[in-house]
């Protein structure tokens, strides 16, 4: 079995994000709707987005708008919990909640065996161990996009 691309879904996503991300009025939008519209245009079950420090919430915010229409799951990896608190206030001043369940938090190698099965990784190549985390990544059954 393998991912296969829907683009009806692809659209509904990519409209959600651009709505989600104009009411919150937050910059650097362009990513965000890529990565969302293919979240769900791949009908990815689990996103897992490898944050880094002053990226913002634009991604994130993109990304929760797009496994709402695939009933999916998106996970944030950090490295420590100074990241996952940076990352949480990010995410409330953009007017988005965040779940405990949905920050992964720890070094690259523990954080990513925790998630098996990923559709979709969205890494920051801003992170220095963006290349740690490429290698330690589970993808899911129908393969993996990244």
């Amino acid at each position: 079995m393998k991912l296969v691309w829907c683009p009806e879904t692809a659209l509904k996503a990519y409209v959600d994000a651009v709505k989600a991300l104009a009411e919150r009025g937050l910059e650097e939008r362009s990513v965000a709707e890529l990565v969302s519209a293919m979240a769900g245009g791949w009908k990815a079950q689990l996103v897992v987005e490898a944050w880094a420090r002053d990226a913002g919430a634009a991604t994130g915010v993109g990304l929760r708008a797009a496994v709402e229409h695939v009933r999916g799951r998106h996970v944030c990896v950090v490295p420590d919990e100074q990241w996952a608190a940076e990352y949480v206030g990010a995410m409330r001043r953009a007017g988005s909640s965040v779940e405990a369940e949905s920050v992964a938090v720890g070094e690259a190698e523990g954080a990513m065996r925790e998630l098996e099965g990923v559709d979709l990784m969205v890494v920051d190549c801003r992170r220095r161990d963006a290349k740690t985390v490429l290698r330690e990544v589970r993808p899911g059954a129908r393969g993996m996009v990244v």
